[in-house]
């Protein structure tokens, strides 16, 4: 019957709404990790206009948003139902970045199914004569009885690995054109070598040569032996105007 079909569709679009309903929680946010900044540029511009979100070919354009002045401030990475991109922006929001650089690789589907209790009505028509002092007499009526019958609804929720680059410009920019990296500060690291970080393209730093993942020996011909060593070069006390690295 018509009204059970649309019974049926009701009960059906209530229960898939459920189930977007609980998927709706803020990945982004639930696995967001900020990352370490060296001590030069972890004073980078909040953003003040809508964060831009940019899909990722291939993670060689993080090395161009670097070379553009941008530092990586945070990263979210995760296996779950696809999020949508709008909760990327309200972390974005949330840490201050400006850029959002996103990109996803399908993961596997899981079949499954629930039960939903439909509800129905049935109605009993009566009608006959019986017989009386007066005569014979008619009657004609109904009934009806509520219930509910168990609908089994099968569907597939399909799994994506889910990554996103959080990304702010840098405050200040020195005039050589060079970022640091410091060393990691875990347990075990042995390579406490100051590497660079980033490179502005086009600054002195990329027209001599110097590029991400070097190792500093000199800066301005003092040799670099740790971080310590680049304290006012790092802190821009002091100007720098060469770096002699080696590519390890």
């Amino acid at each position: 019957m018509a009204w059970q079909k649309s019974i049926l569709s009701a009960a059906i679009l209530a229960a898939l709404s459920l189930l977007v309903a609980c998927a709706q929680k803020n990945d982004y946010i639930n696995f967001y990790s900020q990352q370490p900044i060296s001590q030069n540029d972890h004073v980078f511009a909040s953003a003040e206009t809508q964060p831009e979100i940019i899909e990722l070919t291939s993670l060689k354009e993080l090395d161009e948003w670097e070379s553009k002045g941008y530092c990586i401030t945070g990263t979210s990475s995760f296996y779950a139902l696809w999020t949508p991109r709008t909760f990327a922006v309200d972390c974005a929001r949330k840490y201050g970045a400006s850029v959002i650089l996103v990109f996803y690789e399908t993961g596997g589907t899981e079949h499954k199914s629930m039960i939903v209790n439909m509800p129905t009505t049935s109605t009993t028509y009566h009608n006959g004569c019986v017989s009386t002092p007066n005569g014979m007499v008619t009657y004609s009526g109904r009934s009806t009885t509520e219930s509910s019958v168990p609908i089994a609804i099968n569907y597939d929720e399909q799994y994506y690995y889910q990554y996103a680059y959080f990304l702010a410009k840098r405050k200040n920019i020195n005039s050589f054109g060079a970022f640091f990296k410091f060393p990691e500060n875990i347990p075990g690291n042995t390579d406490q070598q100051l590497r660079i970080a980033a490179v502005i393209t086009g600054s002195p730093a990329f027209k001599q040569g110097i590029r991400k993942g070097n190792v500093v020996k000199k800066i301005n011909g003092c040799s670099i032996q740790n971080t310590l060593d680049a304290k006012d070069f790092i802190n821009g006390a002091k100007e720098i105007n060469s770096i002699e690295v080696s590519h390890e």
